[in-house]
């Protein structure tokens, strides 16, 4: 991690690492990339526009 990164973005990537940590292990279907862009998002700041694309599967699913 960058030291040149502002607190609150370093505290926001390590509640991302926190909850992908305390996460992934009770999630193994969930590839740990895909965990760690649904969280960034999720714990994103009210003001900031969150982007989800999800898509419908053949069996009606929606997936990201």
């Amino acid at each position: 991690m960058a030291t040149n990164q502002p607190a609150e973005i370093r505290q926001w990537l390590q509640q991302i690492e926190a909850w992908h940590r305390r996460l992934e292990p009770k999630m193994p279907d969930i590839d740990s990339h895909d965990l760690r862009t649904i969280l960034r998002s999720l714990l994103q700041p009210p003001s900031v526009k969150r982007r989800w694309l999800l898509r419908k599967t053949k069996d009606g699913r929606y997936v990201l």
